[in-house]
């Protein structure tokens, strides 16, 4: 009989778990690639709206919180609350449960706190990012989001212990050689990061040094950082890592064409001037070339 009852009972390693179709696993995997590509369109036209508006990456990062919660509110949630699914009162989505849970759990309050305030910190150093070193840049660095998931993910663990928050352990614990070939990734990973963050400011200071030699306008965007640094050394002269960093610390990295770098290195904003009616301040394609534009 306890044989019997115990063929008749789940395997508990695989309770909760549910079987997917070969179909639905494809979709799943087809909807993960175009999450990729929305995000990679998303990240060009951030770019380009910050080149061509002169938006600071802040008034960027707010408008879209703006749209997104706007979007968020009023539309999503009340397709969601409508769509059959297995929350509380048989919906996709309950956004009057989660409310609920928000008013009486002091704990989720805590979380969401923080959450809130690191998707924040998340999205707009993202932007600073991108002003100054490029989308591309700014894709291949948010890899190194899964390397602080990981480190805060063991910090939990062992630092709250088997109670957690109070409802059993958070976090992820060592798991031995798997964790070792995770460091391995990490540091491969993170090399890499570095490795294109240095190609792309040389290619940069060939670029402004081709321009000044030559008088024809760089094809690639080129920070004024990097004509600066330029300007610094030899033709044909690759900067060091050391230079490169001292050199993006030091000046404006908006990028820009070299008559508004030049006007820059004068130190004299008179022949700049300020936007008034008869003239304003515009940022050119997607560079945020600085120019004057008369009306």
């Amino acid at each position: 009989y306890s044989a019997d009852m115990a063929a008749r009972q789940p395997d508990k390693s695989t309770a909760g778990m549910q079987e997917y179709s070969a179909s639905q696993q494809a979709f799943g995997m087809f909807l993960c690639v175009l999450a990729r590509v929305v995000n990679s369109i998303q990240f060009v036209l951030e770019e380009k709206v910050m080149g061509e508006s002169g938006f600071h990456p802040f008034e960027v990062t707010g408008t879209e919180g703006v749209y997104g919660l706007i979007m968020t509110a009023c539309v999503i949630m009340p397709i969601v609350a409508t769509i059959p699914g297995s929350d509380v009162g048989g919906v996709f989505e309950n956004t009057k449960d989660s409310l609920l849970m928000i008013q009486n759990n002091s704990t989720l309050d805590f979380i969401l706190v923080f959450y809130l305030l690191g998707l924040w910190g998340l999205n707009a150093l993202g932007m600073m990012v991108m002003k100054h070193l490029g989308s591309v840049f700014r894709a291949v660095s948010r890899n190194m989001q899964a390397l602080f998931v990981w480190l805060i993910d063991m910090a939990l663990f062992y630092g709250l212990g088997h109670r957690g928050f109070g409802y059993g352990p958070v976090g992820e614990p060592w798991q031995g050689t798997a964790s070792w070939i995770q460091v391995v990734g990490f540091i491969f990973m993170t090399v890499g990061v570095f490795v294109y963050a240095y190609g792309n400011a040389v290619q940069q200071v060939m670029a402004a040094q081709a321009e000044e030699q030559k008088g024809i306008p760089s094809p690639i965007p080129v920070a004024y950082s990097m004509r600066e640094l330029a300007l610094e050394l030899d033709a044909g002269v690759m900067p060091s890592p050391l230079a490169v960093i001292t050199a993006e610390f030091n000046q404006d990295n908006a990028f820009g064409d070299a008559e508004a770098s030049r006007t820059l290195r004068s130190g004299s904003m008179a022949s700049v001037g300020f936007a008034s009616p008869g003239n304003r301040i515009k940022r050119v394609g997607s560079n945020a070339d600085v120019v004057m534009i008369g009306l």
